[in-house]
């Protein structure tokens, strides 16, 4: 889950549902950063 505080009383929460799409931990965790980056950047 990725939740951002935006100073209101209501942030802003993405959970992701994703079950064995990966085939170890390293490789969910690797694709978790880069995809929690381009987030970011795009966000600002």
């Amino acid at each position: 889950m990725l939740e951002r505080h935006s100073g209101s009383e209501k942030g802003n929460r993405y959970q992701f549902h994703v079950l064995d799409y990966f085939k170890n931990e390293a490789q969910a965790l690797g694709h978790s950063r880069k995809w929690a980056r381009e987030w970011v950047d795009t966000r600002g």
